[in-house]
């Protein structure tokens, strides 16, 4: 049996990925480090162009189905990150 997928099921594009991630972070960034930028770059040739997982095998097989909203498990990450670093 091939592996499911497990991933956020929600449908956003790279921008609004970008922009999420800069909203998150940037508020917790010390004074002295530049407020974070985007950068556009051209997409490689094996650049996906859905990025929408179908999580029906890991909800079917694992009963497993994501609990937290993507804003707030970004802000989970990067506390995590800061312990691990000794931030």
């Amino acid at each position: 049996v091939p592996a499911p997928t497990i991933g956020n099921p929600g449908e956003f594009t790279m921008l609004e990925l970008a922009e999420m991630i800069k909203e998150v972070v940037a508020p917790q960034l010390p004074p002295s480090v530049p407020a974070p930028t985007i950068v556009f770059k051209e997409n490689t040739s094996d650049d996906p162009q859905k990025r929408k997982p179908d999580i029906t095998k890991a909800k079917t097989l694992l009963k497993w189905e994501p609990k937290v909203a993507l804003r707030d498990g970004l802000g989970r990450m990067i506390e995590d990150f800061k312990t691990r670093l000794g931030l």
